[in-house]
């Protein structure tokens, strides 16, 4: 009879032991779940800011030449800057809700053969770089963008219309 005792208190123990274990298990998984789902929440307003980021220098860009303008630097070349790089006199910054903005311009071309408007002959090709920074997440958009040419040059080869503005996007990180 006091053998059976000792087995009931070992099997109750070991239960308890089972169910703390399940326990601790299933509060680490809503732990982690929990933290994934606040990356990503950080991930989506961050690209959402690096498109009104986006938006923001092309609108600048419209309305005049930008004083964010860089030689013409690859891709993976603005994407493996630091922060002190976009931080620094070389780029233009805004603000979006809580994340900072930095963005710059290269003058890529000229093409005398676009017609943007039924007067305008000849576009001026830029890309826009922007990045956005919000806590420990970072999101960089690219676009290219024409306006209207200033230089007057010839075309030697056929006319293509084309609107004024955006033209591509892409997301580097």
């Amino acid at each position: 009879m006091k053998n059976q005792q000792g087995i009931a208190l070992t099997t109750v123990l070991l239960f308890l032991v089972i169910l703390s274990l399940f326990s601790i298990t299933m509060l680490e998984t809503a732990w982690l779940a929990t933290r994934k789902s606040r990356n990503q929440w950080q991930k989506q307003q961050t690209f959402h800011a690096a498109e009104a980021g986006l938006a923001m220098a092309e609108q600048n860009l419209s309305l005049q030449l930008s004083h964010c303008m860089i030689p013409i630097t690859s891709s993976r070349s603005l994407q493996s800057m630091p922060l002190t790089w976009w931080t620094s006199s070389t780029s233009c910054s805004e603000s979006f809700q809580s994340a900072k903005l930095y963005y710059v311009v290269e003058y890529l071309t000229t093409d005398p053969c676009v017609q943007l408007t039924k007067s305008t002959l000849g576009a001026d090709y830029f890309r826009i770089t922007v990045l956005a920074s919000q806590a420990q997440t970072r999101t960089i958009l690219q676009t290219t963008w024409i306006n209207p040419s200033h230089q007057m040059v010839q075309c030697a080869s056929t006319v293509r219309d084309l609107p004024v503005g955006r033209q591509s996007w892409q997301q580097l990180v």
